[in-house]
């Protein structure tokens, strides 16, 4: 395995401001999973994306100032060596759109990626667990079958922890 990958995430709080802005909510839903991935990523991983909402009138976006959301800039505090690095990059995205689940915000993660030069991408909820041993396991997978295209199958959400590996 020697292709890079790289891992798009979107995050927001609906509405937040700097002053709103849930620190406790972001630890325990952003940085726990964060800091559980990196300490345990295989070297395939060459960097983490993560998309905020900043679009003005969007009813998902935070406030934005300086270029940064309280998302973005908690991410920064949060992770100054692997930002300093390029193992963290933020973006802020302007034109979310009207779906929480953006793709439009997928997009401009892989955009950050691609410039990079990374050739595997995998989107990520930081809701599901995900380790660097399951990430060698998906890529071990895709080598030994020849394939393209992994993820993990689900039927509906309530059923996330048990979702199997395709």
């Amino acid at each position: 395995m020697t292709s890079e990958l790289s891992v798009i995430v979107r995050s927001f709080q609906r509405g937040a401001t700097f002053r709103s802005f849930n620190r406790d909510k972001f630890m325990a839903g952003v940085c726990v999973p964060l800091q559980k991935l990196l300490s345990t990523a295989p070297p395939e991983l060459s960097g983490i994306v993560l998309v905020s909402c900043g679009e003005v009138g969007s009813p998902y976006a935070e406030e934005v100032c300086d270029g940064h959301t309280p998302t973005t800039l908690a991410i920064h505090r949060e992770f100054p060596k692997e930002v300093a690095s390029g193992m963290i990059s933020t973006v802020v995205s302007n034109s979310w759109g009207l779906n929480a689940g953006s793709a439009t915000a997928i997009n401009e993660g892989i955009a950050v990626a691609r410039q990079r030069g990374v050739d595997l991408l995998m989107v990520w909820s930081p809701e599901i667990d995900l380790s660097g041993h399951m990430i060698t396991e998906m890529l071990g997978h895709m080598d030994s079958h020849s394939l393209r295209l992994v993820g993990y199958m689900r039927s509906r959400w309530y059923q996330r922890l048990q979702w199997t590996f395709a």
